[in-house]
């Protein structure tokens, strides 16, 4: 059996597929997948990088949000926050009081994510990271990943603002660019 290890590039076309063999689809609509609008641009990098034939990486996406561009799960609102650095078009998700910002940063031990991924920028980590820190202090981040230090037992899944403007040994508030 083929094994897809390019989950940046194609995981939403296997995810679109197990949902609609596991479910049947909704008034014959498959499950929509939407991504950032430059993930186009990732995928070069990531196709050219690595060999992925580009037939694998096109038409695997439904929607592709704007920059703040607000949406529904259903009942509950979302907004698309653009949170480039990991990679040029990685995204972020906000819901109420929530952000669940995937690899743009980690937990306060540990920092922000890596940035060496093809397109990937030190600067846009710091700055999106910065943004991140710009919303109200009781905003929850959840990461996409946890790897606790040898002081600290137990992964946490998410950390307020607050905890990371006091704490983040990359983005607290007294760490500048420079």
């Amino acid at each position: 059996m083929p094994m897809q290890t390019m989950v940046h590039l194609t995981a939403a076309s296997y995810l679109q597929n197990r949902l609609t063999s596991a479910h049947e689809p909704v008034q014959g609509h498959m499950p929509s997948i939407g991504i950032g609008k430059r993930i186009s641009h990732v995928q070069y990098l990531f196709s050219h990088r690595y060999g992925v034939p580009s037939e694998e990486t096109q038409g695997v996406f439904d929607k592709l949000f704007n920059d703040d561009e607000e949406f529904a799960i259903g009942d509950l609102r979302a907004t698309a926050l653009h949170l480039p650095g990991h990679t040029p078009d990685h995204l972020g998700y906000r819901i109420g009081d929530n952000v669940f910002c995937g690899d743009s940063l980690f937990h306060v031990d540990i920092g922000t994510a890596r940035c060496d991924f093809p397109g990937g920028s030190a600067n846009n980590l710091f700055h999106s990271g910065r943004r991140l820190l710009s919303l109200p202090d009781h905003i929850k981040l959840w990461t996409g990943h946890d790897y606790p230090p040898k002081d600290r037992a137990q992964p946490v899944a998410w950390m307020t603002v607050r905890d990371h403007k006091k704490h983040n040994i990359h983005l607290r508030d007294s760490i500048t660019e420079a």
